[in-house]
C-alpha cells in the first residue's frame, strides 16, 4: 500500500553475496523495481610447512581462491626432508582453508662391510639407518691379528645411502704381567715374555702366602698389540669362631664370630658369666691361613661357708664347720646340739652366691 515501509532480505547463495543486503523503503505511488546481483566469494588458502618439531620448514604459501574453484599447491623439495603432503590440493568451499604440511627427516643406510685383502668377510656386516645430516662414527671391530686400514668409519649423513668396505691387513708381541697388592704396592716380581700372534699363553700367578690374585691364571691368544695384565693380590680373610660352654658341653653364651684378614692380630675377651671362670680369659693370636675356632669352657665357681659356733661370751662352743659350695648351689648345716644351751640359729642355710659366706652362731644358756 502506498506510504507503507517494506524491507526484503535478500536470499542466501552458497558462495556468494549480494550488492544488497535488505532492499528497504517506503512505498511511493508507483511500482518499484530493483535489482540485486550476487558476486562469487573468494577466501584465503594458507599452507604452512613446518618440521616435525614445530619449526617453520619453508615461507607459508598464501592464494585467494574463488568459491568452489578447484586449487593445486605443490609442497616445496627440502633436502634430506619429506613432506607428509606433497601436494596440498581441492576445491575451496565457503571458509578459508589451512593446511599445516609437516617435513620428516629422511633416514638413508649406512652399510660398512669388512673383509680381508682376499676379499672374504673379516666380520659382520654393519648396517643403521641414519637421518640426514646426522654425523656418524662407527669404530671397526677388533679382530684379532688383524689391522683395519680405516679405523673409524665417520661422517655426515647426505642425501644418498652410503657404503664403505673396511679391509683387514695381518700384523706379530709382549706379554706383560704384573703382580700388586691392592694398594699397588709391588706383590711378585713382573713376568714378561715375547708371544706369536695367535699363539696362546697361560701363566699361572705366583703363590703369596694370606693373599689371593683376582686372577688365578692370566691366559688367552696374542691379539695385535701389546698385553699388559695387572693381578691383584686381595688379603684373605678367615673366620674366627668362639665357642662358650659350660663344662657339660651346653652353651654358656652366644658363640662369636668374625671375620679377621690374614695376619691381623686379635684379642676376644671371653664374656663375663656369673659364678663361672672361663678357661681362657681372653682368646688372642695372629690370624693364619685357616679358620680358626676356639671353644671356652667355663667352670662353675665354688665358695667357703664357714660357720662359727660360739657362746655369748665369745668362747668357741664347737668345732668351726667349713665346706666348700659351688655358685648357686643350696646349703643347710644344722647347728650341733649343746646341752643346755641353744643356739640363735638352728640352722644356717641358703643358696651360694659369688663369694665366701661366713655365720656365727651364738648359744646362749638355758634356763629352767
Amino acid at each position: 500500500n502506498y506510504n507503507v515501509a517494506y524491507a526484503v532480505a535478500s536470499p542466501a547463495i552458497t558462495g556468494y553475496t549480494p550488492d544488497v543486503a535488505t532492499v528497504s523503503g517506503t512505498m511511493g505511488t508507483a511500482d518499484v523495481t530493483v535489482d540485486v546481483t550476487y558476486s562469487i566469494n573468494s577466501y584465503n588458502l594458507t599452507v604452512n610447512y613446518k618440521y616435525t618439531d614445530g619449526t617453520q620448514a619453508a615461507e607459508a604459501h598464501t592464494e585467494s581462491v574463488n568459491y568452489n574453484a578447484d586449487y593445486s599447491v605443490t609442497s616445496p623439495a627440502i633436502t634430506g626432508y619429506t613432506p607428509d603432503v606433497a601436494t596440498v590440493s581441492g576445491t575451496m568451499g565457503t571458509a578459508d582453508v589451512t593446511v599445516n604440511v609437516t617435513y620428516s627427516i629422511n633416514s638413508y643406510n649406512l652399510t660398512v662391510n669388512y673383509k680381508y685383502t682376499d676379499g672374504t668377510q673379516a666380520a659382520e656386516t654393519h648396517t643403521e639407518s641414519i637421518n640426514y645430516n646426522v654425523a656418524y662414527a662407527v669404530a671397526s671391530p677388533a679382530i684379532t691379528g688383524y689391522t683395519p686400514d680405516v679405523a673409524t668409519v665417520s661422517g655426515t649423513m647426505g642425501t644418498a645411502d652410503v657404503t664403505v668396505d673396511v679391509t683387514y691387513s695381518i700384523n706379530s708381541y709382549s706379554l706383560t704381567i704384573n703382580y700388586k697388592y691392592a694398594d699397588g704396592t709391588p706383590a711378585a716380581e713382573t713376568h714378561t715374555e715375547s708371544v706369536n700372534y695367535n699363539a696362546n699363553y697361560s701363566v699361572e700367578s705366583p703363590a703369596i702366602t694370606g693373599y689371593t690374585p683376582d686372577v688365578a691364571t692370566v691366559s688367552g691368544t696374542m691379539g695385535t698389540a701389546d698385553v699388559t695384565v695387572d693381578v691383584t693380590y686381595s688379603i684373605n680373610s678367615y673366620d674366627l669362631t668362639i665357642n662358650y660352654k659350660y663344662s657339660d658341653g651346653t652353651t654358656a653364651a652366644e658363640t662369636h664370630t668374625e671375620s679377621i684378614n690374614y695376619n691381623v692380630a686379635y684379642a676376644v675377651a671371653s664374656p663375663a658369666i656369673t659364678g663361672y671362670t672361663p678357661d681362657v680369659a681372653t682368646v688372642s693370636g695372629t690370624m693364619g691361613t685357616a679358620d680358626v675356632t676356639v671353644d671356652v669352657t667355663y667352670s662353675i665357681n665354688s665358695y667357703d661357708l664357714t660357720i662359727n659356733y660360739k657362746y655369748s661370751d665369745g668362747t668357741t662352743a664347737a668345732e668351726t664347720h667349713t665346706e666348700s659350695i659351688n655358685y648357686n648351689v643350696a646349703y643347710a648345716v644344722a647347728s650341733p646340739a649343746i646341752t643346755g644351751y641353744t643356739p640363735d640359729v638352728a640352722t644356717v642355710s641358703g643358696t651360694m652366691g659369688t663369694a665366701d659366706v661366713t655365720v656365727d652362731v651364738t648359744y646362749s644358756i638355758n634356763s629352767y
